[in-house]
Formats: C-alpha cells, sequence, structure tokens
C-alpha cells in the first residue's frame, strides 16, 4: 500500500510541476486546456493507429504522457510526453552523414515505444539500443520489438542522465525527450567518451541547442529546417 501511495504522490508532483511550468511559459489558458486534455486521455486512452504500425503490425502512435507512467527517477518531472517520430525525418537526419553504419551503434534516449528503433533497424547499423525510464513504455518498446522480429536491437529500463554510453562509434537520437536539466549530463557523459571514436548526435525538435552549442566538444555539422527542425553535431 505505502508503494502505490508513493507511487501517486510521484505522479501528482510531476503533473503539478507541469503545470506549473506550463502555465509560466504558456499562460495559465494553455496549461488549463492541455491539463483537460491529459484527463480525457486518462479517462479514454487513445488507441489510434497509423500506416506505420499497420504496415509493422506494432503499436507505436498516439501521444502518451510520463504524469501517469511508472518512473523510478527524481527526473521524471523533467522529462516529455512520448510522440513518435516520422519514419521520414528519421531518414532525412541520417542521408546528411556520409558513414558506413555498420561501424556504429544506434541509439535512442527517451525511445519510448519503440519506433526509431523499428526504423534504425533497416539501415546497417551494428546494433539499435533504446534507453527509457518510464516502465509501461519499456515494456511497449519490447513487445514491439517482438512483434517486428528485430534482431540485435534492446531498450534498457534506465535514466538517460545515469546512462553509459558503450564503446565504439555511436550515433545518438533525441527528439526532445528531456529538459536542459536532463540534457546537461547526457551531454557531458558523451563527450567524455574516448575522442578516438566516432560519435553523432541528432537532436530533432531540438529545443535545447543553445545547450549543445555551448558544451565543449561538440561541432554543429548540420541544420535541416523542413517539415520539421532538427541539428547535428559531430563529437569531438
Amino acid at each position: 500500500m505505502k508503494q502505490v501511495i508513493g507511487r501517486f504522490a510521484k505522479r501528482i508532483g510531476m503533473v503539478c510541476h507541469r503545470f506549473m511550468e506550463i502555465t509560466r511559459t504558456d499562460g495559465f489558458g494553455r496549461a488549463f486546456k492541455l491539463g483537460l486534455g491529459y484527463v480525457g486521455r486518462v479517462l479514454n486512452p487513445d488507441k489510434s493507429e497509423d500506416d506505420f504500425d499497420r504496415a509493422w503490425k506494432v503499436n507505436t502512435s498516439g501521444r502518451t504522457n510520463l504524469w501517469h507512467m511508472s518512473i523510478d527517477s527524481p527526473n521524471g518531472k523533467f522529462g516529455t510526453a512520448y510522440t513518435p517520430s516520422d519514419p521520414a525525418w528519421i531518414g532525412k537526419t541520417l542521408a546528411r552523414l556520409s558513414e558506413d553504419f555498420s561501424t556504429f551503434n544506434f541509439i535512442d534516449l527517451g525511445c519510448g515505444k519503440g519506433r526509431v528503433l523499428l526504423v534504425a533497424s533497416n539501415y546497417g547499423f551494428r546494433k539499435v539500443m533504446g534507453v527509457e525510464f518510464a516502465a509501461e513504455l519499456v515494456k511497449a518498446a519490447r513487445q514491439n520489438l517482438r512483434a517486428s522480429g528485430i534482431e540485435g536491437a534492446e531498450v534498457i529500463h534506465e535514466d538517460a542522465a545515469n546512462f553509459c554510453f558503450p564503446d565504439g562509434n555511436l550515433l545518438v537520437y533525441l527528439f526532445n525527450p528531456f529538459s536542459a536539466k536532463v540534457l546537461r549530463p547526457v551531454l557531458s557523459h558523451l563527450a567524455g567518451r574516448n575522442g578516438l571514436q566516432k560519435t553523432y548526435l541528432i537532436y530533432v525538435n531540438p529545443q535545447h541547442a543553445s545547450l549543445v552549442d555551448a558544451t565543449a566538444g561538440y561541432r554543429s555539422i548540420a541544420t535541416i529546417d523542413d517539415e520539421v527542425s532538427a541539428r547535428i553535431w559531430a563529437c569531438p
């Protein structure tokens, strides 16, 4: 019972923190409207399916807020809702890199239900990895990988701020999964790897791009401003 109450209290805290944050940046009206939408989704969960899910026979569509998820991390309040990436976005960003992806590990931080992992599996990466701190999303992503028959891919249940990047060439993908509070240690850990290894950071909807630009060791190499905005950095 104490654990249930503790999880409930944590979720309430996350909701209140997010409501205050939106009120401060976008006003009370916007926060109230989003709050009503959240209540509606809790009472009537979105089970919509899109063409990608139908083709792959998986469930990766629909926006999923973190407020009612099981997150055993103080950084839960700094995460953003899961929204699936458009496969075309992934292709456009990867097309900017002239690399042999078979020598790279692909890592999606805040992988949600795993759509990006499914798409990345078609690009010949050495290994595809997802990192996610919401238990329900970890379970969904693993189920989607099994359903699609993808091999050489895994989902790690971990807070991105604490994740230890593996050795070897890396391509790290972010779809604005968290605030600067979490992004800062992620950038530090990534930049602290062996400099002889290649590292690329793809940041879609880069709301905290200025933080990456200001972090030592990151060199901006591409900007995409089409249907979606994205930045790519090399490190070093």
